[in-house]
């Protein structure tokens, strides 16, 4: 209840411990709600110079057919927009070149019923040619044609994919961030106020993450953990919040890339990784936030927010607290761990009610949704 809705006289019913304590929850009740609930966010998009967003043109070699030949700049968006071009090669095949064309075309965001079209082609080629070879096309958005799209909507190296992710020896992202973000991303950080096509990069995550799911054999290591840490770092700007849906299909996608064997080890190596991503802990939290509902997901949320608990929290070198690596190498997590971040969270007055807010969500990632087992019941009742 508001502390205007307590009967204050009945106060002196309690006992002077807890009338100090009422005293403490009414004094912080009847103060406004000053705990922010987004989070400040980082700056991924529009760091570099602004780039026009130019349709790129219909040019083709080798045999054209006569689909082709109505690309020109007059009808090109009324012969796409009216799906003439989507049921043209649902019978026959569709070339890569045509497909990288149209996929550039979807992302240039002219319109919304354009990308929608796009979307809609590439989609069903996409699906025909995994099935049929003789229909649709076998082309696939490389981890380069995804980079290059977030180029051209001003993320550069550095905001995608800050120096200080690559400590620890991750090779992997070391090669990533030189041999394809570095390719095609500026490392000039100058500020632009360009609108985010956000339903055309809305469309670049579906069919990235539909490709990932038919076309895993066409990644590699190096590609996916690169395109899953640029991801959750491009979603900490806070004007593609829109987007959430979209980014956990696609890093969904990703965490489903990794071989089952190795799943466990990859997600105790992910952790330390994402808490780099920023140094704002409620950054981080929303971070953990954005990890999809699957099971894996759910499992690297859980190992994730305790990860940034014992990062985080005031006590964090306190002796009863289970380290992460131990953590990580015994599964799943047990409630009984989480115990002692609460028995060691002192609040006062002058506390910072951010960073508890920030701990108490971690903490209820940690526990999740589902039911426990019912050998930790006992110790979720005490938690």
């Amino acid at each position: 209840n508001r502390s205007s809705d307590l009967d204050l006289a009945a106060i002196d019913c309690f006992p002077e411990e807890d009338k100090n304590r009422l005293d403490f929850a009414m004094e912080i009740l009847s103060r406004p709600n000053d705990i922010p609930v987004e989070f400040p966010g980082e700056r991924t998009f529009n760091s570099g110079p602004p780039r026009p967003l130019t349709l790129p043109e219909p040019r083709f070699t080798g045999s054209v057919d006569p689909m082709q030949l109505l690309l020109v700049d007059k009808v090109i968006e009324e012969v796409v927009r009216e799906d003439w071009l989507r049921l043209f090669y649902l019978n026959k095949p569709c070339t890569n070149q045509l497909a990288q064309w149209l996929f550039e075309y979807m992302c240039s965001g002219s319109n919304d019923n354009v990308v929608m079209s796009c979307f809609q082609a590439l989609y069903s080629w996409m699906k025909l040619g995994k099935e049929f070879l003789e229909f649709g096309t076998q082309w696939y958005p490389s981890a380069q044609s995804v980079c290059q799209v977030l180029a051209s909507y001003g993320v550069t190296v550095e905001s995608g994919l800050p120096r200080e992710v690559l400590l620890d020896s991750v090779e992997s992202l070391a090669r990533f961030r030189k041999s394809v973000l570095g390719t095609v991303c500026i490392d000039v950080e100058t500020r632009s106020e360009r609108d985010i096509p956000v339903f055309a990069l809305s469309k670049v995550l579906e069919i990235g993450a539909f490709s990932m799911a038919i076309r895993p054999k066409a990644y590699s290591a190096d590609d996916v953990l690169g395109l899953l840490t640029v991801m959750l770092r491009c979603s900490l700007d806070c004007r593609i919040v829109s987007l959430q849906c979209n980014i956990q299909l696609f890093v969904g996608a990703c965490l489903d890339w990794f071989s089952e064997e190795d799943w466990v080890a990859k997600a105790g190596e992910l952790c330390p990784l994402f808490s780099r991503l920023s140094s704002h802990y409620r950054n981080l939290l929303h971070i953990a936030e954005m990890l999809p509902l699957g099971t894996r997901g759910v499992y690297l949320q859980k190992l994730f927010s305790y990860k940034l608990l014992c990062q985080f929290h005031p006590c964090r070198k306190c002796s009863k607290f289970v380290s992460f690596e131990e953590v990580k190498s015994s599964s799943p997590l047990k409630i009984s761990c989480l115990i002692p971040f609460l028995e060691e969270l002192v609040v006062h007055k002058n506390s910072d009610y951010v960073l508890i807010h920030t701990l108490l969500n971690l903490l209820d990632l940690c526990v999740g949704k589902a039911v426990p087992r019912m050998d930790q019941m006992d110790d979720l009742n005490r938690l």
